[in-house]
């Protein structure tokens, strides 16, 4: 394990232009940790599983967000826990202010900031 701090600045690496809809920046903390900062402008759904457990925390924002077959309306403050395996993916933006969120995945950790421009 490294235990040497790491800045990593946004304004310094050049971000994934390739995910549809917006941009990501990935950062490896360690074997045990990937970080990811998304933008995303024009979300489309993009249904997903995997199997980690996933806890999101909402920011900023409002966001529609897909758990199975049912949706959740998550703004500031929400946390909500997706379990292993289960499909899940952001529908659309509801609000004009950016979409935050964190997002926190069970073995190996990645954190998503999603900035949704009004």
């Amino acid at each position: 394990m490294n235990d040497q701090v790491e800045l990593f600045d946004l304004e310094e690496r050049q971000p994934n232009d390739k995910m549809p809809g917006g941009r990501t920046w990935c950062f490896q903390g360690s074997e045990y940790m990937t970080i990811k900062y998304s933008e995303m402008w024009d979300p489309a759904l993009v249904m997903h599983e995997h199997p980690e457990e996933q806890v999101n925390l909402v920011l900023g924002g409002r966001a529609l967000f897909r758990v199975g077959d049912k949706d959740y309306e998550l703004h500031r403050g929400c946390i909500i826990r997706i379990p292993p395996n289960q499909p899940h993916g952001l529908v659309k933006k509801l609000s004009r202010e950016n979409f935050q969120v964190v997002q926190l995945v069970d073995k190996v950790i990645a954190v998503i900031f999603l900035a949704l421009d009004g």
